[in-house]
């Protein structure tokens, strides 16, 4: 199986409840960091404050919310 890197960054205040690839529902949280920017270059990107990791059931890509 192949794995897709790409990985969609979206604003809590401009999440809608669904998948950004597929417009499905069944979506699921994975994971909650806390984003310091000093402690990964990854949440560089984001302002002090919680990063969430959510994925897709149907179409299995994964996304962030900020």
């Amino acid at each position: 199986m192949q794995m897709n890197k790409e990985v969609a960054r979206i604003s809590k205040k401009d999440f809608d409840s669904l998948c950004p690839f597929c417009k499905s529902r069944a979506i699921f949280q994975i994971e909650t960091h806390k984003a310091n920017p000093q402690s990964s270059f990854w949440y560089s990107d984001y302002p002090e404050g919680e990063v969430e990791e959510w994925r897709c059931a149907v179409c299995f890509r994964s996304f962030i919310l900020f």
